[in-house]
């Protein structure tokens, strides 16, 4: 029993200190770029009166992109989901992730308008380096009513 300790501890140990010296990079890192996507949810409200508005649509733009984003269901009533496309490099050691940013786009702002046949199509301006932040909340959007006639 004791010789099986006298082999065990030293990898032991060697394995704790490699793992450790990874962890604080010392074996050095490697950046890569890879897909993802942050996702965004709405809650589309009738402007007056503060209702649920249901069956809205989403379509992103931006200076050079027609296309900035791709709408998902979001499984909730009133809840537009979209999927907005990033870029990341990401920075990872032999065993653990170091860091991971978002490469920007060329535009800083993302319009985000919500289509809706009863009313008219508000538009929300993000800037890109706030989506991370914003990721995962639901942020309420006011649907105005169409102006009638005049």
């Amino acid at each position: 029993m004791k010789r099986a300790w006298m082999i065990a501890a030293p990898i032991l140990a060697a394995a704790v200190l490699f793992a450790a010296g990874d962890y604080f990079a010392l074996f050095g890192t490697q950046q890569a770029e890879e897909p993802g996507f942050i996702e965004m949810n709405f809650l589309t409200v009738d402007e007056q009166t503060g209702a649920i508005v249901e069956n809205t649509r989403a379509r992103c733009f931006q200076a050079d992109n027609r296309n900035a984003c791709a709408q998902r269901d979001s499984g909730r009533t009133g809840i537009v989901s979209i999927a907005i496309p990033v870029q990341k490099l990401v920075t990872r050691s032999l065993l653990f992730e170091q860091a991971t940013e978002l490469r920007w786009t060329g535009d800083p702002k993302l319009h985000v308008m919500f289509i809706h046949q009863e009313y008219a199509n508000p538009v929300e301006t993000l800037y890109i380096e706030d989506l991370p932040a914003l990721a995962g909340k639901v942020m309420t959007v006011a649907m105005p009513r169409p102006l009638r006639g005049r």
